[in-house]
């Protein structure tokens, strides 16, 4: 190996494999920013073989305790989660080189960070119908309190709730998914999801009657309504929707809904995901339905599940009702 190789050669050539590889544009880009990250936090474009485990995990402790993602809001910090992430990237990333070109693999010797489960927090019914409301009307007026004057994109927004709910798409598949991959007539739509370690793999997800109706009224408003144009487009320009696009418009929503807990695309895909085995549905089918490569998180919304039908037969047991 070249002893003189570059940290950013060495991202080039990376990314380059991976991308080779077949893993998704998304992958690669949350790839190109974690080791972004790196090259700002040690500058001056250090050789590759330079880089020690110490450096990486000061780089870590940056991340979580002195990183400010967004320089108009400084108490926010990256999310454990989000630190997990960029160690698994550096892992793959030095991974890549022990094989490439026979590097030390310093990231081996740092523990991986712990990043404690989030709440799983599905919306309610009442909650879903609030929020198709608020995709009709506006906020009331602040002169004129008891006015509210309907939404010009309401047609849209309520389709993109019910494609949301109904599906339990990933936000990125959401944006990505084409007017061509979605058949009405039939309510199956194919998605390119993820796939840990293999790049992107193709599914079916299913739209029931009520979905499809709405995202088939939504179309017709549409000027251009060919096949590789984007099922769901923002503006006039009909753009593909991007994933903070989507986060704002759907939080924004909540907002005019008077929900006090914000509103994401993945807490559609939690609400699904519970409901669906509320409903009768399996573990193994849920699990073909949302892509996931391992039953763990799949596991979780079934513990949701069946406490919530422990719940319910406690609550209407006819035995301690009739206090027989």
């Amino acid at each position: 190996m070249n002893k003189q190789i570059s940290l950013s050669q060495a991202i080039e050539g990376f990314l380059l494999a991976k991308s080779a590889e077949g893993k998704s544009h998304y992958t690669i880009r949350n790839y190109t920013l974690d080791l972004n990250r790196l090259t700002s936090f040690l500058g001056d474009d250090p050789p590759f073989t330079a880089i020690t485990t110490d450096d990486l995990r000061r780089f870590l402790s940056y991340l979580q305790d002195e990183y400010v993602p967004d320089p108009q809001n400084s108490s926010r910090r990256l999310s454990a989660k989000t630190v997990r992430n960029t160690y698994i990237t550096l892992s793959s990333f030095w991974t890549w080189a022990e094989k490439e070109f026979e590097a030390r693999h310093v990231v081996r010797p740092i523990a991986i960070p712990e990043a404690p489960e989030k709440v799983i927090e599905p919306l309610t019914r009442e909650a879903i119908e609030a929020l198709l409301d608020a995709c009709k009307y506006t906020r009331p007026w602040e002169n004129r309190p008891g006015t509210r004057t309907r939404r010009a994109t309401y047609i849209r927004d309520r389709a993109i709730v019910l494609f949301l709910l109904d599906t339990g798409v990933r936000a990125q598949e959401f944006c990505e998914v084409t007017i061509g991959e979605a058949n009405l007539k039939t309510g199956k739509a194919k998605v390119a999801g993820k796939a840990l370690g293999r790049g992107s793999k193709e599914r079916i997800v299913y739209l029931g009657k009520s979905a499809r109706r709405a995202t088939w009224r939504y179309l017709q408003t549409r000027e251009w309504r060919r096949p590789d144009d984007p099922l769901f487009a923002t503006g006039s320009d009909e753009r593909q929707f991007e994933r903070n696009v989507l986060r704002r418009l759907l939080n924004r929503m909540g907002e005019r809904a008077g929900l006090s807990k914000s509103v994401y695309p993945h807490r559609f895909r939690h609400t699904f995901a519970i409901n669906f085995l509320r409903n009768g549905g399996n573990l193994f089918e849920l699990q073909r339905l949302l892509g996931h490569t391992s039953l763990k998180m799949v596991m979780r919304y079934a513990r949701i599940a069946e406490s919530d039908t422990e719940a319910a037969h406690r609550q209407a047991s006819p035995v301690d009702n009739w206090r027989l």
